[in-house]
């Protein structure tokens, strides 16, 4: 099967929030987890290891778009039938899904990598 559902039920829509929000709870407890362990001596292994996150997690979610997209777009032919219509539909919302879940991701690392410092 791989590590991307395939583009036909529900699991492929929910894939994109569900990266998104696992990054969001890894940097959080990382941060979390650095501010309580290391003060200000270990921010910056924390800091790498959230960036790292942040583009593994943007990685799953632009290869996710783009299946999702290449779904769209090639069922969209001469003769539609419903299932077309239906695996068109799936993945034009697992791309749109896809789209808000990698801004939610860049906008909500924003302050794990800007901020210097436990407050």
């Amino acid at each position: 099967m791989g590590l991307l559902p395939r583009p036909q039920g529900l699991w492929f829509l929910v894939f994109a929030p569900v990266v998104w929000a696992l990054q969001f709870l890894a940097g959080y407890i990382t941060a979390a987890i650095g501010c309580a362990k290391f003060a200000n001596a270990g921010s910056d292994s924390a800091r790498s290891l959230i960036a790292t996150y942040v583009v593994l997690a943007l990685l799953l979610i632009v290869v996710h778009g783009m299946r999702g997209l290449a779904t769209y777009r090639g069922s969209m032919g001469a003769q539609v039938t419903t299932q077309d219509r239906r695996q068109a539909f799936i993945g034009f919302a697992g791309f749109l899904l896809a789209l808000v879940s990698g801004i939610a991701v860049v906008y909500g690392a924003l302050p794990l990598l800007i901020l210097r410092g436990c407050a």
